[in-house]
């Protein structure tokens, strides 16, 4: 049975880092070092969703999706630059989605996505999904905006919703039950909820299969409190039936493993 890890990160150089993001790691993690994270940790595929400080130089992250084609996926970051030929290319190479890290790079705050609808169209065309690391007011301000694509849209580490939010909270698990928008269970040490609450919360408001599970390796800005272990053992407080979904139908689904 596959088990995927739809949140990991890996980078060979932190000499490219991408301009404008507040965090910059003095170490690498490589593939090799996430291919023995996943035997250790008996994960059979995974995401490889591209860190903010590599910024949009894709070549590591294609490489690795070309060494492995059956296992894993990426995701890549925003590029207002990028034409509909430059998106079909990724898409061939098993690129599965674009991320907009806005928490990571301010400068993206600003931005007025209506000005990129083209790209939206493409990536909806293509299949591809729209990923979201913003704080949760944020993500859905950028929700409101696409529901003319029908586009796929995951929001990373549960929306980053703070205890005041839940309202907005609700709103969230709305669109989720009757739009493609799924709930990504990761990082779950990033938020200021506990994560059994947070995650029972959202259960009460969707349905396990619009959500996935994510181990965030190798936990930026964490790496000395926090490891995987942690992060599997959220995942196995859930029913079987939701870990199968939540880890296997769901992102087998939206990633085409």
């Amino acid at each position: 049975m596959m088990k995927i890890d739809t949140h990991t990160h890996i980078w060979q150089h932190t000499a490219r880092l991408g301009q404008n993001t507040v965090y910059a790691p003095n170490y690498r993690v490589d593939l090799s070092a996430l291919q023995t994270y996943m035997h250790t940790a008996n994960i059979t595929h995974a995401v490889l969703v591209q860190p903010s400080f590599v910024g949009t130089d894709n070549r590591y992250l294609l490489e690795c999706l070309e060494k492995n084609p059956h296992t894993l996926r990426g995701i890549v970051n925003f590029d207002g630059d990028m034409t509909a030929d430059d998106y079909t290319a990724l898409h061939a190479q098993n690129v599965v989605g674009v991320r907009l890290n806005i928490l990571s790079c301010p400068h993206l705050q600003t931005v007025d996505y209506t000005d990129y609808d083209h790209h939206f169209a493409t990536m909806s065309t293509l299949g591809m999904c729209l990923e979201i690391h913003a704080v949760l007011p944020v993500c859905l301000r950028i929700i409101d905006g696409l529901w003319h694509h029908n586009l796929t849209v995951i929001v990373d580490h549960f929306g980053l919703p703070d205890k005041g939010q839940m309202a907005c909270l609700d709103r969230l698990m709305a669109y989720s039950k009757n739009h493609p928008i799924y709930i990504k269970v990761s990082g779950e040490y990033r938020l200021k909820w506990q994560p059994d609450t947070i995650i029972k919360t959202i259960l009460r408001g969707v349905s396990a299969e619009k959500m996935m599970w994510g181990s965030d390796f190798p936990h930026t800005r964490f790496e000395t409190v926090e490891n995987h272990k942690n992060a599997l053992r959220l995942l196995e407080s859930l029913s079987f039936e939701q870990q199968q979904l939540i880890s296997h139908h769901t992102p087998k689904h939206i990633f085409n493993f």
